[in-house]
C-alpha cells in the first residue's frame, strides 16, 4: 500500500512541512508491513486555478500538464493524509483548487486530515472532510490537530508536545491500515 502524506499549503512561511516530516518520521518508526510512505508536496506541482472544460468527474483526462501530473501522482496511491492548515476559518485556497482537480482518483481510497491552525484547525477540518467525502474517499475520525501555539518560533513542533502527537498519529495511522484492509 502507498500512503500520501499530502502537504495542502503552498506558503513561504507554512507548517505544514515540520507536520508532514513529523508524520513521516513516525510512520517510518512503525512495523508496518508492505506500506510506503511518501511526502508529496502540493507546491510542486505549480497547479493553476481550476479553469478546464471538462467536469473531472467525467473524465480522467486534464488539459494542463501540472494537472495531469497531479492526477498521476494521487491515482498512484493507495491512501492520503492530508495536512491542512486554517486560513479564515476554512481550508487553503491552494488545496482547494487542488481537490477541484480530481475526483475518480481518491473514490473508494482510505484518508485522514491532520490539521493544524488557532484553534487547531477544527473549523476547516470541516470543509475538508465535506469536500473529500463527496469525491469519494473514506476519512477515518482518528485525527489529530495541532494549536499554532504548539510550533516555535522555527516551525517546529515543541518536544513537550511529541509524545501526545505521536500518539495521536500512530491512532490516525492505525485507522488508516484498518480501514483500507477492511475496503480492499
Amino acid at each position: 500500500m502507498k500512503v500520501g502524506i499530502i502537504l495542502g499549503t503552498i506558503r513561504k512561511t507554512r507548517k505544514s512541512v515540520s507536520v508532514s516530516e513529523l508524520v513521516m518520521k513516525v510512520a517510518k518508526n512503525r512495523d508496518d508491513k508492505n506500506i510506503d510512505y511518501e511526502i508529496v508536496d502540493l507546491k510542486d506541482f505549480n497547479l493553476p486555478i481550476f479553469d478546464e472544460k471538462t467536469p473531472p468527474a467525467a473524465s480522467m483526462e486534464r488539459e494542463t500538464k501540472e494537472g495531469r501530473a497531479w492526477s498521476k501522482k494521487l491515482n498512484s496511491l493507495d491512501a492520503y493524509i492530508f495536512v491542512n492548515a486554517e486560513y479564515n476559518r476554512s481550508i487553503p485556497g491552494s488545496l482547494k483548487n487542488a481537490t477541484d482537480y480530481v475526483s475518480s482518483e481518491l473514490k473508494g481510497k482510505t484518508g485522514a486530515i491532520v490539521s493544524y491552525g488557532v484553534t487547531g484547525g477544527h473549523s476547516s477540518v470541516d470543509h475538508l472532510r465535506l469536500v473529500l467525502s463527496r469525491l469519494g474517499l473514506h476519512l477515518v475520525s482518528n485525527q489529530p490537530y495541532f494549536m499554532l501555539s504548539d510550533f516555535d518560533a522555527n516551525s517546529q513542533l515543541f518536544s513537550e508536545s511529541k509524545d501526545a502527537a505521536v500518539q495521536k498519529i500512530n491512532w490516525m495511522l492505525n485507522a488508516i491500515v484498518k480501514l483500507s484492509e477492511k475496503l480492499s
